[in-house]
């Protein structure tokens, strides 16, 4: 039978090549929540030899084309260098402030324990974030549907949305949270503030991350491009966040504690890559230092997460190959984790947790790696990584393929010492 990843690659990459149009599809992220959703599912997609055209995206389900990928990864599962090169700055970056005190050293172990999920054991879990104190966790449980779920101390509630493919993305640590609702329309950017679920205003959209503050990020989905757009407050009108002249598509996917927002935009470019962006809260806004891999200027490259000017994502070559990258806004600096294939999220001291290119679960502060520890034995074309870390970068959510589940996707939470 053909690997599950490769027939999801190989539809993907060809939507995703079509000229002239600027791809929503996040591949690796589309594979690794396609495989599993497939068992749960049996989803079906069917593409002509010929070619796949945009109008094929349409028969994935939209969770395939809406979770972009944050990239995770380290060569080794330990201390060790991953980064291919010495940080660099890049010359006309405007700098910012942040408080850098306290900073420790990278815990030396995570020892993990299984998210409880309703419904026994047979049933799929995956797990989109972690709020800044690691008490709560957002995602979302397969069993006849697919159920938002917010965990609390581990302990899960399901949260109703009232859509065909509905996730929770983030959380506070007062245990509100923001996500979608996917309906016959288009995504419905919802907030769950006090107990009590708002749409969004706006529009067709989607919410991808909210502070302690409640201002919120995410995107308009306008038909054919997308708008970064940010929510002052759950009860506000969308912001649009500003572009340059030219752009095609912008989207806003994590947002700090002061405001600052990150993404990427697509502009006119002859592969439609994206940059990766930042904008602050004062208006301004601006591109993040151009990563260099194999002595190569990225073309593609996304902004995913940022915690205290620490800000994660990742870069892929023509190849379609990926590696972690992290940006220090106070610095200027970019560095590329060429041992990640994933970074996933990022906490205030810096450090990373992802998957490394073993498809193991790491976390890394860009020197020293500490392995995540897996609950379940891997099958063999099995995936675990770290999605999410909390502030003090104690508590990581993430996940574990059990092989003796043929391979289920279980949602899992480290606490580290």
């Amino acid at each position: 039978m053909q690997d599950e990843n490769e027939e999801y690659r190989r539809l993907l990459n060809t939507v995703a090549d079509q000229p002239g149009i600027a791809s929503t599809v996040d591949i690796g992220r589309a594979i690794a929540e396609g495989k599993h959703r497939q068992r749960v599912r049996r989803m079906r997609v069917v593409a002509a030899t010929a070619g796949v055209s945009a109008v094929a995206v349409m028969a994935i389900p939209f969770a395939l084309q809406s979770i972009d990928r944050k990239p995770v990864g380290l060569a080794s599962a330990a201390p060790s260098a991953p980064a291919s090169a010495t940080p660099t700055a890049k010359a006309g970056f405007q700098t910012r402030p942040y408080d850098r005190s306290g900073t420790r050293a990278l815990p030396a172990s995570c020892t993990p324990r299984k998210l409880a999920v309703p419904g026994g054991n047979g049933i799929q879990s995956y797990v989109t974030n972690v709020d800044p104190s690691g008490l709560y966790a957002t995602g979302r449980i397969y069993d006849d549907d697919q159920n938002p779920v917010i965990w609390r101390d581990g302990h899960p509630t399901q949260i109703s949305m009232g859509g065909d493919d509905d996730m929770l993305q983030d959380a506070t640590s007062k245990g509100d949270a923001v996500g979608f609702s996917y309906r016959s329309d288009g995504p419905q950017a919802q907030a769950y503030v006090g107990g009590v679920l708002t749409k969004l205003r706006g529009g067709s959209a989607e919410a991808s991350g909210i502070n302690e503050r409640g201002a919120i990020s995410g995107f308009l989905d306008e038909g054919r491009t997308r708008t970064a757009v940010t929510w002052p407050s759950a009860a506000s009108d969308p912001v649009r966040l500003a572009v340059p002249e030219g752009t095609l598509r912008a989207m806003a996917n994590d947002i700090d504690e002061d405001g600052t927002i990150v993404g990427n935009i697509v502009r006119f470019l002859p592969n439609n890559g994206r940059i990766a962006y930042v904008w602050y809260p004062d208006g301004t806004a601006q591109a993040l230092p151009t990563p260099v891999w194999e002595g190569q200027y990225a073309t593609d490259f996304d902004a995913r997460s940022i915690s205290n000017g620490w800000v994660t994502g990742y870069v892929t070559l023509a190849q379609k190959r990926s590696a972690g990258v992290r940006w220090d806004l106070v610095t200027g600096k970019v560095m590329v984790l060429d041992g990640l294939e994933w970074s996933n999220d990022v906490s205030r001291f810096g450090w990373i947790v992802g998957m490394n290119t073993h498809q193991d679960a790491v976390m890394t502060d860009g020197v020293n790696t500490v392995p995540l520890t897996a609950l379940y034995a891997k099958p063999e074309y099995g995936m675990n990584w770290g999605e999410a870390i909390s502030d003090d970068g104690l508590t990581i959510v993430g996940h574990n393929d059990d092989k003796s589940y043929d391979g289920l996707q279980r949602a899992v939470i480290w606490k580290c010492k």
